[in-house]
């Protein structure tokens, strides 16, 4: 009886520890219901900047964990340790990390190497720009991979410039290839390239200027502002060109002096690059100074055996009839009576004298004449106390015919 009880307890030994009882041993898997899957606390899909790196924990599964990545060049991932996994972003674009335990159980993360925010720019789809004083715009870029990039399809006509986040736009001139102006596109540097554009048509303002009409006294300046059209501008003088100096002090302004009056008006008009046509200005000269004022100014004659008759024009003389006038050197020349003219002007007439007689200064009026220039002001005095001079300078030249 006893025997057949030790058996029984030998029997129900070796059915449990052949059914593994006991927990198990050491170094074999646990299977069954109870093994737990593997698990990485971490999101199937991430989005990092270029350098920047994240940590997840591993748990579950059969270690010992492998990482790996399917484009290392943009994103790689290591372990730390034995439970937790770092991921690391490279260069833009897009890679798989996974994780992996010694059972081949496996977690994917999609890792995209680029700005959590979207390539963008606040430039408009479509810009209408006018060349001239305000042709340059400036819009922002961001987002996206920096830096950034922008290129016009034609950049004789339109040019674009980046710096850092700012792209700047300018209308350089109208195009004269019949097209109505570029296109900008902007990109980033990330991978595949984001993009976006602009398109921009050059208009072209009416040229005008900035006066039409002006009243101008003999001697004085006036400055005129030219708009629209399509830079550089030229001026052309269209009637009584004597009448005044015109030159551009600047690329859009340019300035008038007048010089003499004139029986009719000094018209001016400017042409743009395009050869297109401003209205034309109309000025009209008066005899009204600032200030008395002889015309010419300042002659310079040739010596000749006798000094020639000349004629003067005083402006800005003040209403009366008392003018008197002065000579340096009246054996030269002598300034006969003013004469008044309707406008309001004067004329004073001067006789010349015979120069080849006459000493040069210092020397006195006995020493024969050595040769040299001669120099003569003519001073005008009015009723008001005004005072105008002209200078009149004889040429030594020395030749035949002279003195």
């Amino acid at each position: 009886m006893r025997l057949l009880s030790y058996l029984f307890t030998l029997l129900v030994t070796v059915m449990l520890t052949s059914c593994g009882g006991g927990g198990g041993s050491a170094g074999i898997p646990v299977t069954g219901t109870n093994a737990r899957a593997l698990s990485v606390a971490a999101p199937s899909g991430v989005t990092l900047a270029p350098g920047l790196t994240q940590q997840y924990t591993i748990s579950g599964g059969v270690k010992p964990y492998t990482v790996f990545s399917s484009n290392p060049a943009v994103a790689t991932g290591w372990l730390i340790g034995e439970d937790v996994f770092a991921v690391g972003a490279v260069a833009p674009g897009t890679s798989v990390v996974s994780v992996r335990d010694s059972t081949n159980a496996r977690f994917d993360q999609a890792v995209t190497v680029g700005s959590t925010t979207a390539f963008f720019t606040n430039a408009p789809s479509s810009l209408n720009i006018t060349p001239g004083p305000f042709a340059s715009q400036t819009y922002k870029l961001g987002g996206g991979i920096p830096p950034y990039k922008a290129v016009s399809s034609n950049p004789s006509v339109l040019s674009v410039v980046v710096n850092g986040t700012d792209v700047t736009i300018t209308a350089l001139q109208m195009a004269t290839d019949g097209s109505s102006g570029a296109t900008i596109t902007y990109s980033d540097s990330s991978n595949p390239v984001l993009s976006t554009t602009t398109t921009v048509t050059m208009k072209s303002l009416p040229l005008t200027l900035s006066l039409d009409t002006v009243t101008m006294p003999i001697g004085t300046s006036t400055d005129v502002v030219v708009t629209g059209g399509t830079p550089p501008y030229h001026t052309v003088v269209l009637a009584n060109g004597e009448c005044a100096s015109v030159q551009f002090i600047s690329g859009n302004v340019f300035r008038m002096t007048a010089k003499q009056l004139c029986s009719g008006n000094f018209v001016v008009g400017v042409f743009d690059a395009n050869n297109l046509r401003s209205p034309t200005m109309s000025v009209t000269f008066t005899a009204a100074t600032f200030g008395l004022f002889i015309s010419p100014s300042s002659l310079t004659l040739p010596e000749t055996a006798s000094s020639p008759n000349l004629t003067l024009s005083v402006f800005g003389a003040a209403p009366g009839a008392s003018l008197q006038v002065f000579s340096s050197n009246t054996a030269i020349f002598t300034p006969q009576t003013p004469v008044q003219n309707s406008d309001g002007t004067w004329t004073i007439t001067l006789t010349g004298g015979n120069v080849c007689s006459l000493p040069v200064a210092p020397a006195t009026l006995t020493t024969p004449a050595t040769g040299g220039d001669r120099i003569i002001t003519i001073t005008v005095l009015d009723s008001a106390g005004r005072v105008g001079t002209s200078t009149l300078t004889v040429k030594d030249t020395n030749a035949i015919g002279g003195c």
